[in-house]
């Protein structure tokens, strides 16, 4: 296949262990596709791709599966582009941000907007 999916929004701490991230695999008429087991490579904040050091895979079903990522593969705070790959399925690139947990964003929301009214 040569088209590519491109997804993107995917929020994640840095430094953290068990985190997922979902990918769609689907083929040329946009039918999910099942059962494979694909090649998933890594580019952390724009260097070169490499494999993920967890990076294993689950099938949910309907050309949906998750990638476990784990506290190296999270170690660089910016982009992680996971790119996956099978010959039977477009190429899915899944960008994810990798920064302060959602729970520290949110903290330091509350400082800022507490600072500005004062």
């Amino acid at each position: 296949m040569s088209d590519n999916r491109l997804y993107s929004g995917v929020s994640l701490a840095q430094s953290t262990a068990t985190q997922t991230v979902p990918v769609l695999l689907v083929n040329s008429s946009s039918a999910g596709v099942a059962s494979l087991t694909p090649t998933i490579v890594a580019s952390k904040n724009g260097a070169s791709n490499a494999s993920l050091s967890d990076g294993t895979w689950a099938e949910l079903g309907n050309g949906l599966y998750t990638i476990r990522l784990n506290a190296t593969d999270t170690d660089t705070a910016g982009w992680l582009a996971i790119t996956v790959s099978h010959g039977s399925a477009e190429t899915a690139i899944v960008l994810c941000e990798v920064s302060i947990s959602p729970n520290e964003k949110r903290i330091d929301y509350i400082r800022q907007r507490a600072s500005y009214r004062r």
